[in-house]
């Protein structure tokens, strides 16, 4: 037990003596997994009956897969510029209205390609433990398929979009000076996408932005190795 204490011992003093220098390299990947649900909840006050009526409606959101190999360098003493490509995938529950106007079930399956670059500051809170706050931005394209259950039709569309976020739950666990291991758990999101449908009879397109803080929505974990 005390051998495995000194050697425990002896790797954060290694990795809290290996501070992020200027022209530190490094690789790694990053993983992330989303699943959401939720209810929507409407209320209508009656003025007449001085009552008010709430309809609660359970949905099951999408879920979502991402990996994202990364690479970059130290710009500067515990700064880090990386890049990072991305490639996701998601199926979102829908609905769509037939010509008939009736409401029909559909599932959407998105494949996305994605690329990213931004900086990261390293802050060392303990030996080993870095709160690593950034500023990223970046673009995607692909593609979604519309599967509709009823009548068995397949819609395609093509994808698009940008956005930026700033990391402000992100840290890093530094065991050895080579390998980190790191959590991304939210922070604040802006981003532009668009769902454009072309084929030889029409062309439509929705475009939607918003901004939001994604606490616990979509987080990630990744592994970096130093040189």
């Amino acid at each position: 037990m005390k051998k495995i204490l000194t050697i425990a011992a002896a790797l954060l003093i290694a990795a809290a003596a290996s501070a992020q220098e200027k022209g530190d390299i490094f690789v790694g990947g990053n993983l992330g997994f989303s699943t959401r649900s939720g209810r929507y909840i409407q209320s209508i006050f009656n003025k007449d009956t001085k009552k008010e009526d709430r309809n609660t409606t359970p949905y099951r959101g999408g879920i979502s897969f991402t990996f994202a190999p990364e690479a970059g360098f130290f710009v500067m003493d515990n700064l880090k510029l990386g890049a990072a490509l991305g490639i996701g995938v998601a199926t979102t529950p829908t609905t769509y209205f037939n010509g008939k106007g009736d409401e029909v079930d559909a599932i959407d399956t998105d494949f996305t390609f994605s690329l990213g670059i931004g900086v990261n500051y390293y802050l060392e809170l303990f030996p080993a433990v870095y709160y690593t706050p950034g500023l990223w931005f970046g673009g995607h394209i692909g593609s979604r398929s519309e599967h509709q259950f009823l009548g068995g039709e397949v819609v395609k569309y093509t994808l698009s979009g940008v956005s930026a976020r700033v990391d402000m739950l992100a840290m890093e666990f530094r065991p050895t000076p080579h390998l980190g291991f790191s959590v991304n758990a939210g922070g604040f999101v802006w981003d532009l996408d668009s769902v454009t449908y072309d084929d030889k009879d029409v062309r439509s397109s929705n475009t939607d932005s918003g901004v939001y803080f994604n606490l616990l929505r979509d987080v990630t974990l990744g592994v970096r190795y130093y040189f």
